[in-house]
């Protein structure tokens, strides 16, 4: 066998076995990344001026509560959505009608935060974030959720469910604070769950949208 052969031999089998590797380069994505292309309709809300956007919405939040929640809430918020009411009225404001528009684009919006991106289903990615663990232990956790702001989840309303990936890992991962930014490198699943997540004075359930296998994680720099 000439030497020309071996090495094309060689050649050949370094790239049969490279080829599965390369394949298996994973995509970087975004936040922006996890929901879908489809187009939400403008808030109606920008119909109004600015300075009337925070009386609508009191407006709005008072006419949909129900008669038994209506009698727990303060008279004098009762009182200012009614001045506010007025208000509107008096400059021209079909208010029926803005609160019909506006509960169907909250609606539109609650909807399109639960719609995934199925072509991400079975996708080797890596992505930055901020590891939450489930359950806080000084030995280190295999579960998370990876979120896109300090804060998600605890001191605020949670994001939707397509802004929120729980993370499994092979070993314990240790972190030091309840939000760790990184990037996580692994296998997504587009795979809607409730999780548990663990306070000092309680728990809560999240609904979440991703699934994550975690091969690698590194500090976010």
């Amino acid at each position: 066998m000439t030497v020309h052969r071996l090495v094309r031999i060689a050649l050949g089998t370094v790239l049969l076995f490279a080829a599965p590797a390369l394949a298996e380069t994973p995509d970087s994505l975004q936040w922006k990344d996890l929901i879908p292309e489809d187009r939400i309709p403008e808030n109606p809300i920008k119909r109004l001026p600015p300075d009337r956007w925070t009386e609508f919405e009191e407006v709005f939040w008072v006419r949909t509560l129900d008669p038994e929640a209506r009698q727990h809430v303060v008279p004098e918020i009762l009182a200012n959505a009614e001045i506010f009411e007025r208000k509107l009225r008096g400059e021209g404001v079909d208010i029926d009608a803005m609160i019909a528009d506006y509960a169907a684009w909250k609606t539109a919006v609650e909807r399109r935060g639960s719609v995934l991106v199925d072509s991400l289903d079975g996708k080797p990615i890596r992505m930055p974030g901020y590891l939450l663990p489930l359950e806080f232990s000084p030995d280190g956790q295999n579960d998370f959720l990876l979120v896109p702001y300090l804060g998600a989840c605890i001191h605020v309303p949670p994001p939707p469910p397509n802004q929120i990936v729980f993370v499994k890992t092979a070993e314990p991962f240790v972190v030091r604070e309840l939000y760790t930014p990184v990037w996580v490198t692994g296998r997504m699943s587009t795979k809607s769950s409730t999780r548990a997540l663990f306070f000092v004075d309680g728990t809560a359930d999240i609904d979440v949208g991703y699934a994550l296998r975690v091969d690698d994680i590194q500090p976010y720099e």
